[in-house]
């Protein structure tokens, strides 16, 4: 991509402004790509790079232009959710954006540093993980009375039954 420009800059913001990382939890951080002396249409795609044990969506993005003392600044700002679905050390990687200095004729990189991130338990992994267990147990229970000669529609008289899930469940 070629981006001839007399300055680029490149900058983030998250949402939460400092986002504690739980998994499942959504974290949106917004990338914005500055450039002077170009028009929006010249702006390159940005690319988040792959993480292992993190989903990422990114957001359409939404570009704008004006003019400043006399030249044209376009900006670019796409958002992207991030949502850890593991727990442990994370690298959030560079993002850069090389681009050609009209001033100095020289190719310059914009770039944001990877950025290193913890996940803990979200609070929903955690309920889910003592709900599982406890029913686990009671679908246990529930199969052990139905192999010893209880009949299927007794232990299912109410469709709504905790015995009644865990039968159909396993």
């Amino acid at each position: 991509w070629w981006l001839p420009a007399t300055d680029v800059e490149l900058y983030a913001q998250f949402e939460p402004a400092n986002p504690q990382f739980k998994t499942g939890e959504a974290v949106s951080r917004t990338i914005y790509l500055k450039a002077v002396g170009v028009i929006d249409t010249q702006l390159p795609e940005i690319n988040f790079g792959e993480v292992p044990g993190l989903k990422q969506y990114p957001e359409k993005p939404e570009t704008q232009m004006k003019v400043e003392n006399g030249q044209v600044v376009s900006l670019e700002k796409i958002s992207n959710v991030y949502i850890p679905s593991s727990e442990g050390d994370m690298t959030l990687p560079e993002i850069s954006v090389d681009w050609f200095n009209v001033k100095t004729n020289k190719m310059e990189t914009a770039v944001l540093p990877p950025l290193n991130i913890k996940v803990r338990a979200g609070a929903c992994r955690k309920k889910n993980a003592r709900r599982s267990r406890r029913q686990l147990r009671t679908a246990a229970r529930c199969r052990l009375r139905l192999t010893s000669g209880q009949k299927r529609q007794t232990a299912c008289r109410n469709r709504t039954s905790i015995c009644c899930w865990a039968v159909h469940l396993f």
